[in-house]
């Protein structure tokens, strides 16, 4: 496999908003290979990423919460995956008031948006446990929270942290469920 590059940008800005169409090719390139192989579920990641980015714009660009894109780039430039992290004074306690959550340290964040490249999958668990977690850490962050459905990336969260909610969320035409659990990180 070719060499990768891990990279970090803090979204604060107007500027640093556009790039975030770059960012975002292993989201959409997922899209696309869901369509293409007819599994298409009725839920557009790229889609629903730049809604939640854009309910959280105010929020960042005023100050009162951040968010760190972490993303790995291969030998071309190109990014090939991608992790948001949201930490502030807004939104955490907003997503864990939804969930019932409480976080019983001072510092938490959530994470968000996580995929990597179908050519490049498996190198996932180095990137978030090597690079994004140990980056949190050193900021830090002493509990990451992470909403999932996808099964793939299932088990690897439970080798992390622990589950500690679920939660239903509907298809963009609402025509089907899906499942989804939170895992709670601690970082020590």
């Amino acid at each position: 496999m070719e060499k990768t590059t891990y990279k970090k940008m803090e979204i604060k800005d107007i500027e640093s908003f556009s790039y975030l169409d770059k960012l975002l090719e292993p989201v959409k390139d997922y899209v696309e290979e869901k369509k293409k192989n007819e599994m298409y579920d009725d839920y557009n990641e790229y889609t629903n990423t730049m809604v939640w980015m854009e309910k959280r714009k105010n929020t960042i660009l005023s100050g009162e919460d951040a968010l760190t894109a972490y993303y790995i780039e291969n030998n071309q430039k190109e990014v090939i995956g991608i992790l948001f992290s949201l930490t502030g004074e807004v939104s955490i306690p907003e997503f864990l008031g939804k969930h019932n959550l409480e976080a019983q340290n001072h510092n938490p964040c959530q994470l968000v948006c996580f995929h990597i490249h179908k050519n490049y999958r498996g190198i996932g668990k180095i990137f978030l446990r090597n690079y994004v977690l140990r980056d949190l850490k050193e900021k830090g962050i002493d509990t990451v929270f992470i909403k999932s459905s996808h099964n793939r990336a299932l088990s690897l969260y439970n080798k992390l942290g622990e589950k500690v909610g679920n939660y239903i969320g509907l298809s963009e035409n609402q025509l089907y469920q899906r499942y989804g659990y939170i895992y709670k990180v601690v970082l020590s």
